[in-house]
């Protein structure tokens, strides 16, 4: 009804009582949270070399940049990273925090992973999106990617429910920040390319 549009907009707008205010937030907080979609099943999961991934893909391109920009630990450093550099990779791009003893928090999901996996995974946790056996094979790429200072490339196939199988390229990049260790996050179909 055209009264509720307008009492949610003036409420937004802060126009309607406190006394109304205060009645819609209780039931916001009543509602149901809603469910963060999962990242589909993987299967044919492999891991690849460098020179495995063909150029011009945007994994390739992503690792062409942080070759030339590392320091000398081995680790692409937050205050080193400049996005007008690498636009055209912006949209493939996940960056990663350590939160807690084994999980990790997604920084930033880019607007093509997001078009791919039809969610938007900034500020969830990766153990919220992913099945044990998904977990498993990311911890123990982010070990290898820290414990080597080096990145980690891998292939699979990513089983949406009702759509087609996509077969994506992955690579992951050490990094970090003032605050700690972050992960560079490369996902993109195997026929991407950046030009």
């Amino acid at each position: 009804c055209l009264a509720g549009e307008l009492g949610v907009f003036a409420d937004r707008l802060g126009l309607n009582s406190g006394a109304r205010r205060r009645s819609n937030r209780s039931r916001k907080r009543a509602m149901p949270s809603r469910s963060i979609p999962p990242i589909p099943p993987q299967s044919n999961y492999r891991r690849l070399d460098s020179s495995d991934i063909p150029d011009g893909h945007p994994v390739s391109g992503f690792g062409a940049y942080f070759l030339s920009t590392r320091r000398d630990d081995g680790k692409l450093h937050r205050a080193d990273f400049d996005p007008l550099e690498l636009v055209r990779l912006m949209p493939w791009l996940q960056i990663l925090e350590p939160a807690g003893q084994s999980d990790f928090r997604y920084r930033l999901s880019g607007t093509l992973v997001v078009d791919m996996l039809k969610a938007d995974l900034t500020g969830k946790m990766l153990s919220q999106i992913v099945d044990r056996e998904v977990m498993d094979v990311r911890r123990g790429e982010i070990q290898d990617v820290f414990s080597t200072h080096a990145p980690v490339f891998s292939v699979s196939e990513l089983n949406f429910p009702g759509r087609e199988f996509v077969t994506v390229y992955r690579g992951l990049f050490p990094g970090a920040s003032d605050t700690g260790d972050l992960v560079f996050f490369i996902t993109a179909p195997v026929d991407a390319r950046v030009v």
